[in-house]
């Protein structure tokens, strides 16, 4: 994932048990201006993202295989115990 434009944040957090960031949450924030690198999310994390600042933001998920909607998992924000 890359954000040409705007600035994103990203909340990943793991629900793998067994895992050692078991119940763990991650922040990162992708900038065009400021941390503009790619930021790769392990199979089998929860992510969430949202535009911060002003203006528009855009993210591109760069990916060698076709999206298929029915591979990807989903859940409410309200299922996830962090404060967004």
């Amino acid at each position: 994932i890359v954000v040409p434009v705007g600035a994103i944040r990203f909340v990943i957090y793991d629900d793998r048990e067994g895992s050692i960031t078991y119940r763990q949450f991650e922040e990162i924030i992708l900038s065009a201006k400021d941390n503009y690198k790619r930021l790769t999310v392990a199979p089998c994390l929860w992510m969430a993202f949202q535009g911060i600042g002003e203006g528009l933001s855009m993210l591109m998920d760069v990916i060698p295989e076709v999206y298929m909607e029915n591979e990807a998992d989903r859940k409410e924000l309200e299922e996830i115990p962090f404060k967004f």
